[in-house]
Order: structure tokens, then C-alpha cells, then sequence
């Protein structure tokens, strides 16, 4: 009698045991706590402080909305004021001490790189995705030579080198819209500008002086590397007036001292030659006006501070900045829309804990709204440099610009601090025109500045 009682209660505990199993393996309890996003900045640099407070903004919006998932998002920030010991130390603290689900780092590639490195060796304890403000080619380059080790990082900037076509944006200009037969080509000496100062043969894209002369005829009479935010401009622009240059290309990154040079500029000999600011800083604000105190007149340049719709989201965002203080610029952009890659990522697949998913999700399958292109994604094609890069040009062809996927836009500062668009037409037709254009002589005859 015992024997079958024994036996019944085995049985019943075989047929109940799956059901209780699957049970207890299928209820989790629902995660509360506040998704972390991190920012790894600059605040002493005003355009690298704009990506945070941009970052700010969106993760706003999404707790506005309800949040990911039904979770708040928290952004903390930690100022690594440029120093790469600092945004090593600033990565390692937002995944050790926060556990951030994502983290963005400064807009400055030399520091993106060496926090990238110690983010990989992190990784697999503290799972996370690594958002790169910055744009050199190196950051992502290694994604597809070492994937497992890098497969987290996502590259926002693409203008270097894969944005060749930004070259025919500023050479065209140059010629057929200042008519410049001469011209002076300044680099920021950074890993930033070298892929245009040396070209990159392995995809097609030519150094820029020798593209210069070969399509568009033009003598390149200087060419030169700044050291970064000099500070002293006086004797390069001197030198550019003395070689008989026609316009000036100034490729700075975006935490310049833009400002400085543009002020020495006005105050040269040179201030009769155009400058082409080729990115530059602050130049993509506003504020650059005033930062300059009114002397960017006549100078042209990169911007972002648009009272124009290039999307629903432009002009929205560029309130928002401006209502709180906050310098626009293509940075502050993109940080802007990394927030809601994260969140359209997440909630398709449902989790936060599935990093490889998200991962997945984000290699071309999520497109987001952007502010400054209706379809924002990463290359989710395995070429290098490309691949986990935003797109803008095909990777096929990297000269080639995908129309009306990064459209920034070139403006002349004018009387009274008014933009004037005048380039890429390809991507502004209803405002961008080389018809807009005045040269530096005439706009201070017109502003009666002497």
C-alpha cells in the first residue's frame, strides 16, 4: 500500500513538475529601475557641452511619453574635460558604477578611441552600446575586422573619410561660385582631417590638393596643419594673402576655436579672401554671430540652426536648444537622436538584457526621424569603414552622397547676422543657391564696416 501511494505521488509530481517549471522560468519580475544613458563630455567646450544638453532633450522627451519599455531614462554626465585619462575614467565609471545601457562619447576622435579600447575590455561584464560623436574612420573600421570584440560601437559622424563628396561640395564652391583660380587649404592637424590631407586609395578617395588640381583646376598655393584651438591665426592668414590665394578651406573640427580664427581673419590682410569653413565648430550656431562680434561677415561655413524645415524635427529641436542656451551644431544632432536609436532598438526587442539583439536591430534595421534627415540609420553593410557608421554616402561608391540624408548646409554670414544658403543645391533646393553669395568686400560696403 505504501509502495503504490509512493508511486502515486511520483507520478503526480512528474505530470505537474513541466507545468510548474515553464511557469517559474517564464515570470520574471518586471524591471523598474531607470535605464541608464551616459554622456562622457566637455563642459568647458561650448559645442561639446550642446551634445549633452541635446542628449538632455531627447531622453526628456521619451520620459515625457512614458518612457522605454514603461522604464524612465536617466542621463548622467561626467565631464572628462578633454583629457583622455579623464573619458577613459568617465567610460569605465558610467558602466562599472551606473551600469549605462549606452554611452555617448565626446565629439574628439584621438579621445573616442582610446575610451572605445577600454570600453571593448568592459563589455562583456558591463554589456552597453558606445555611441562615437566623433568621425575618424578608426572607430569603426575595426567592427567588421574584429567584430566580437567591437561589434557595441556605432560611429554617428561619417565626414571622414568616407564623406568624400564634401570635398566637390567646398572645391565647387571655390571655383564656380567665389571664382577663385587660387586657393589655401588648412587642415586641423587630428586623426579628424587625414584621410582628406593624405586621401585613402583603399576606397577611391584622393588627397584633396591633388583632387583640386586634377578636376577642378585649381593651384593649390598653401596647405598647411593647425595645431588644435592655436589660438594664433595672424601669420597663416597672412601667409594665404602673401601666395595669392582666392579662397580660403579651413577643415576644423567641431570643438575649434572657429571663432578666434574668423575674428583674426576680419582684422588680416586676408579678410577680402573667403574662407570655407569645412565643419567649424561654432560656426554652426547662431551664436557664432555674436561670439564673433558680428566680424564672420562674409565668411562661410557649416550650419545647423535652422529656421527651416528639413524635417518635422529641425525646427521643434532648434527651439528647444536655443529656449535652454544650448549651441546647435550637427553634433548636438546627432546625440540628440541616439537616445531614440536606443529606444526604438529596445522595444522591438522587448528587453534590455538582450545586448546582441539590440545590436542587431541597430545594424540597419532602425531608422529614426532625424533633425536634419527624415531617415536616420547604420550602415548595416559589412564594409569598412562603414559598417555600424550613419549613412550618407554609398559605401559602394564614397564619393557619392545619398541625396538628402545629412543635409547641414553651407551658409554665408551676411549684414545683420542673416544666413544666406548657398550650398549643397542637391539637398536644399528651395533655399541653397550660389546666386546668394557676396563676396567679403561688398558686404562690408553694404554694413558700412570699413
Amino acid at each position: 500500500m505504501q509502495k503504490k501511494f509512493f508511486a502515486l505521488i511520483m507520478l503526480v509530481a512528474v505530470i505537474l513538475s513541466p507545468a510548474v517549471f515553464i511557469n517559474c522560468g517564464t515570470t520574471q519580475p518586471e524591471d523598474k529601475t531607470p535605464i541608464v544613458m551616459g554622456y562622457v563630455g566637455a563642459n568647458s567646450i561650448p559645442m561639446i557641452k550642446a551634445c549633452a544638453d541635446a542628449h538632455k532633450i531627447a531622453i526628456d522627451e521619451v520620459n515625457a511619453a512614458g518612457g522605454i519599455l514603461g522604464r524612465k531614462v536617466e542621463q548622467i554626465v561626467i565631464d572628462a574635460k578633454a583629457q583622455p585619462n579623464l573619458c577613459v575614467d568617465g567610460v569605465t565609471r558610467l558602466l562599472t558604477e551606473h551600469h549605462a545601457m549606452a554611452v555617448n562619447v565626446i565629439p574628439m576622435s584621438d579621445l573616442t578611441l582610446v575610451s572605445m579600447d577600454k570600453a571593448s575590455k568592459l563589455f562583456h561584464e558591463y554589456p552597453h552600446i558606445f555611441f562615437a560623436d566623433a568621425s575618424d574612420e578608426a572607430i569603426t573600421r575595426p567592427v567588421l575586422t574584429d567584430y566580437e570584440t567591437y561589434k557595441f560601437v556605432f560611429r554617428n559622424q561619417i565626414m571622414m573619410p568616407s564623406s568624400g563628396w564634401l570635398m566637390d561640395e567646398v572645391l565647387d564652391m571655390s571655383k564656380n561660385m567665389i571664382g577663385a583660380k587660387k586657393i589655401a587649404i588648412l587642415w586641423e592637424d587630428s586623426s579628424y582631417t587625414k584621410g582628406w590631407r593624405e586621401g585613402v586609395p583603399s576606397l577611391g578617395i584622393p588627397k584633396m590638393s591633388e583632387y583640386a588640381t586634377s578636376k577642378y583646376g585649381l593651384e593649390v598655393v598653401l596647405e598647411k596643419s593647425l595645431q588644435w584651438r592655436a589660438g594664433m591665426y595672424l601669420p597663416v592668414l597672412e601667409l594665404c594673402k602673401m601666395n595669392g590665394a582666392e579662397a580660403i578651406i579651413y577643415n576644423a573640427g567641431p570643438s575649434s576655436d572657429i571663432e578666434v580664427f574668423t575674428k583674426q581673419w576680419a582684422q588680416s590682410s586676408a579678410r577680402d579672401i573667403t574662407p570655407i569653413y569645412w565643419w567649424g565648430g561654432t560656426m554652426h550656431s547662431k551664436a557664432f554671430w555674436q561670439l564673433t562680434g558680428g566680424l564672420a561677415l562674409g565668411s562661410i561655413g557649416v550650419y545647423a540652426d535652422h529656421d527651416i524645415p528639413i524635417t518635422n524635427k529641425t525646427i521643434p529641436f532648434n527651439e528647444k536648444c536655443r529656449a535652454q542656451g544650448t549651441l546647435i551644431a550637427t553634433t548636438t544632432a546627432t546625440a540628440y537622436e541616439d537616445v531614440y536609436f536606443m529606444k526604438a532598438a529596445i522595444e522591438k526587442v522587448g528587453n534590455t538584457r538582450d545586448i546582441n539583439a539590440i545590436i542587431k536591430e541597430l545594424e540597419g534595421k532602425t531608422v529614426v526621424e532625424g533633425v536634419s534627415a527624415n531617415k536616420c540609420y547604420f550602415t548595416g553593410e559589412k564594409i569598412a569603414p562603414f559598417f555600424h557608421s550613419r549613412e550618407i554616402v554609398d559605401p559602394k561608391e564614397p564619393m557619392k552622397h545619398i541625396p538628402n540624408s545629412y543635409c547641414f548646409g553651407f551658409v554665408q554670414w551676411q549684414k545683420d547676422g542673416k544666413v544666406a544658403y548657398v550650398a549643397p543645391k542637391s539637398d536644399l533646393p528651395q533655399w541653397a543657391s550660389y546666386s546668394n553669395y557676396k563676396k567679403p568686400a561688398d558686404l562690408r560696403a553694404e554694413a558700412g564696416v570699413k
